[in-house]
């Protein structure tokens, strides 16, 4: 047995469980979208105007929104994402700590608007990008592999 605990995230596995998220919301934003034009068609003279009207700002912000409290809600209750646990990966404060609702909203806050500071991990000590050094966090390998068999993400980091 060998364990990748504890070390610092490498940005191709933080970058393809951000791709899992990614994908995850976009369905979520796909059926949500789809629920709503059928409800839409069933209420169609009594919601059209007031559908029309708030399907711009909602097709605009509301994956925004949807992301945020994604990300937000699975980093303060679990420390990972869906994605993130599939790559073995959680985030915690710098000094080990979960963290926290406060934190993880200021982290997804930021990821959202700083998603191109993921260019600093390679740079970085502790592999941190700019959310991470805004909010304090840092991502690290969070499982035990069995050295025998291969590692389910190809040995990538």
């Amino acid at each position: 047995m060998t364990t990748d605990e504890g070390h610092y995230a490498g940005v191709v596995s933080r970058g393809a469980a951000f791709v899992v998220d990614g994908l995850i919301i976009l369905t979520i934003v796909l059926v949500s979208l789809a629920g709503l034009q059928l409800i839409g068609e069933i209420l169609a003279g009594v919601v059209s105007r007031a559908s029309r009207d708030i399907s711009g700002p909602l097709l605009l912000f509301g994956p925004l929104v949807l992301f945020i409290f994604y990300n937000a809600g699975f980093w303060s209750l679990t420390g990972r994402t869906p994605g993130m646990a599939l790559f073995g990966l959680r985030v915690t404060r710098t000094a080990g700590q979960p963290l926290g609702l406060l934190r993880a909203l200021l982290r997804a806050v930021a990821l959202t608007f700083l998603a191109w500071g993921i260019v600093w991990c390679p740079v970085d000590r502790r592999g941190q990008a700019l959310h991470d050094k805004v909010a304090g966090s840092v991502v690290v390998y969070a499982r035990v592999t069995d050295s025998s068999s291969p590692s389910p993400t190809g040995g990538l980091r």
